[in-house]
């Protein structure tokens, strides 16, 4: 917009937008089927219930509103209480700053807690009506503060009128077009400002309707050829036009919402990929942040909005959530290793049983493969990651798990044969030293008992394994043996 001259005073074009707020309208028509009476009927029968119309940032005072709009057959509008200053008409609505309200009007206030305004529906000047009214969720009749008395809200900054059924409100006329006495500044083919509202001339005089491109930006004149600013529902679609009635595109805080306007103005819902993130809009708009489920998967939105892929950490919890973002609940592979995610999607970590088998997790969550030690013990855990148990072969050595998965050591007895396993838990075979004496095993691990060749030499394992040395006595016979075991004939 051109800064515009008029007796001598300079004035900002957004200054001027504002000196026309109130919405004109022609008599006749109304744009919704329920009388006053009837809609103060239905404000009075929703003292005491909590409204969450959006389902979202739970009961809010713009939520009896947005009931009210639904109730009244009109579609609601975006924002939040503050919003309510500038943002979408339905047709033969009426915004009048300062008026003094009707019964059925919408009250909209400017202060309150980070300005976010609030808003609340008028019956007389001391009973009104409130939702998250100084906190309480649901909503209230309140008769005991003025309609523009309440100091937490305030500044009052006037009222939305409906165009009720059988209303014959004369308020604000609408002026013709062709009213040239409020003309400000105008140039031929160009913007023209009349009441405080901008229009666009083409080069033969005529009102533009619908989307305009001027200089590279997109502006939107309504059927009157009024200069739209704030969020409009145009064809199906909102979109956000800002003060100087330029469309929006890319992020957009409105309240405390965060909002996305692609490339074409157009508001959006559902699933938005943006640059290399997802985020998800609800149907009024609104980033969502937080959990969400979509089916029988679920999601994680960050703060940022931003879709959690592969790892986060949450509550002191990890969860995987893969490329395409859904929470993985299950067995899952990541890159080379297993993990294990209970159904809430948490990782677990520790003993897991599936059936009659143990599987661990360890404390970085994946599955437990080879060689483990737990608790000072050791285990072996297959390439598939469940636990062994007696006998099995690692490498070219055997060992011995007891039925809880513990690698054996010292003597292990299975009938009438003994085994010895090492301090490193595998069986032994040869010979072998133990407590100062000496054993010999078999190739199978079987302790040897009696006489045992071993290449020319003959050796003597007593009934107990041990190698006998010196004098010893053999079914009745003196047989001599070195102190290597070995027989002297």
């Amino acid at each position: 917009m051109k800064m515009l001259r008029k007796t001598g005073m300079l004035f900002g074009a957004v200054c001027l937008m504002l000196l026309g707020i109130a919405s004109y309208r022609s008599t006749a028509k109304a744009w919704t089927g329920r009388t006053q009476s009837e809609a103060m009927d239905w404000v009075r029968s929703q003292v005491g219930k909590s409204i969450d119309d959006d389902n979202a940032y739970g009961v809010q005072c713009v939520d009896l509103i947005r009931a009210y709009y639904r109730y009244l057959g009109v579609m609601p509008v975006l924002g939040n209480g503050a919003d309510y200053t500038n943002n979408a008409l339905p047709t033969g609505w009426k915004r009048i700053q300062g008026a003094t309200p009707k019964p059925g009007d919408i009250l909209v206030y400017t202060g309150g807690m980070g300005g976010y305004g609030h808003v609340g529906i008028y019956e007389s000047d001391y009973v009104t009506y409130h939702q998250n009214f100084n906190n309480v969720k649901m909503v209230q009749k309140i008769a005991y503060v003025k309609y523009n008395g309440f100091n937490n809200y305030n500044p009052y900054w006037g009222v939305i009128r409906p165009d009720f059924s059988g209303s014959s409100d004369q308020d604000v006329p609408n002026p013709p077009h062709n009213q040239e006495d409020d003309v400000i500044w105008q140039e031929p083919g160009g913007w023209v400002q009349q009441g405080g509202r901008w229009y666009y001339k083409d080069a033969n005089g005529a009102y533009v309707t619908g989307w305009l491109n001027d200089k590279g930006n997109w502006y939107y004149l309504n059927s009157s050829g009024e200069m739209l600013t704030g969020w409009q529902q145009i064809g199906g679609h909102w979109y956000h036009l800002d003060s100087d009635g330029a469309m929006v595109t890319g992020w957009k805080q409105s309240g405390i919402s965060w909002y996305y306007l692609t490339d074409s103005g157009k508001m959006a819902t559902n699933w938005q990929q943006v640059g290399d993130d997802w985020y998800f809009f609800h149907e009024d708009g609104a980033m969502r942040t937080d959990w969400k489920q979509i089916g029988n998967s679920w999601y994680y939105l960050n703060s940022d909005g931003k879709m959690a892929v592969h790892w986060k950490q949450l509550g002191g919890n990890w969860y995987y959530f893969g490329s395409s973002g859904a929470m993985s609940t299950g067995w899952k592979q990541v890159g080379d290793s297993w993990y294990f995610f209970h159904d809430g999607g948490e990782m677990s970590t520790g003993w897991k049983q599936a059936g009659d088998v143990w599987y661990y997790l360890t404390e970085g969550g994946s599955m437990a493969v080879g060689w483990q030690q737990i608790g000072g013990k050791w285990y072996y855990f297959s390439e598939g990651g469940s636990m062994a148990t007696g006998w099995k072969q690692a490498g070219d050595k055997w060992y011995f798990f007891d039925n809880g998965g513990v690698m054996t050591t010292g003597w292990k007895q299975a009938g009438d044969v003994w085994y010895y396993l090492t301090e490193g838990g595998s069986m032994a075979v040869g010979w072998q030293q133990i407590g100062g004496r000496w054993y010999y095993f078999s190739n199978e691990g079987v302790m040897t008992t009696g006489w045992k060749q071993l290449g020319e030499s003959w050796y003597y394992l007593d009934s107990n394994g041990v190698m006998v040395t010196g004098e010893y006595l053999i079914n009745g016979a003196k047989y001599t043996f070195n102190e290597a075991g070995v027989w002297i004939p």
